[in-house]
């Protein structure tokens, strides 16, 4: 049983189907505005706060306690997530399956750091400067963030707004950086039970679009949408794309 206990609100009627949203990495359960405002009448919404991501951090967090902790205080469900939140929720479908219903990936790879030259991932090189800026740059650091995750600058413009006053916890961000290191899902993917929908941006320069072809040689039942002219903060730039195939 896990000691960890995660903030969640809940919204809408309870007679719905039932929808978790997972925001990502440095970011905030607040991303998800526009999305609950249009389905709060259609789902029942569990929307999860990430430990130490503007809200309280009591101990460090990994998979399997985000998992548990998941499993523990939330019904059977939808699985909405973006980013890291999509690793979650693709662990939640492989440990629990009996929990996920179904699985819906923004921005989500199976595989975040790239192993030499893989083109799917992010360079190594890359992630590496990453985990040492945000031991001495934190602060520079997630500026920096903001700008990776669009190329267009009102979405910049809202997320520096949105996350003005959102307290991150400098260990809960290195316990994110940890899961997205340290997983690996693709050999695991074949066993994912439920329906999976994954979306890939071409100009995310987190998740490279090269694993939306990559994919289907690890899950054949997945089912993929590309959008091309999106960055890696999907969720802002084309949420009516992203409510069309839902």
């Amino acid at each position: 049983m896990s000691t960890l206990r995660l903030k969640i609100d809940d919204i809408g009627h309870n007679k719905n189907p039932r929808l978790v949203l997972l925001h990502g990495w440095a970011s905030h359960a607040s991303i998800w505005q526009a999305f609950i405002k249009q389905f709060s009448q259609k789902y029942y919404i569990y929307n999860v706060y990430l430990p130490g991501h503007g809200c309280e951090y009591q101990h460090s967090f990994s998979l399997t306690t985000m998992t548990q902790a998941l499993n523990q205080q939330l019904p059977p469900a939808m699985y909405l997530g973006w980013s890291l939140g999509g690793s979650i929720s693709l662990a939640m479908a492989l440990n629990y399956p009996q929990k996920v219903q179904s699985l819906i990936l923004l921005a989500t790879t199976p595989k975040f750091v790239a192993e030499q030259n893989q083109a799917e991932s992010m360079p190594l090189q890359l992630w590496q400067n990453f985990k040492q800026e945000l031991n001495t740059k934190p602060k520079a650091l997630l500026n920096k963030f903001y700008y990776l995750q669009s190329n267009r600058r009102q979405h910049i413009k809202q997320l520096k707004q949105q996350f003005a006053t959102i307290q991150f916890e400098q260990s809960a961000l290195k316990d994110g950086l940890s899961i997205l290191e340290t997983s690996d899902f693709r050999r695991q993917l074949v066993n994912i039970q439920c329906p999976s929908l994954w979306f890939f941006a071409g100009q995310d320069q987190l998740v490279p679009i090269a694993m939306a072809d990559k994919l289907l040689e690890y899950q054949t039942k997945a089912t993929i949408i590309k959008l091309e002219d999106a960055g890696h903060v999907m969720i802002l730039s084309h949420l009516e794309q992203i409510l069309n195939h839902l």
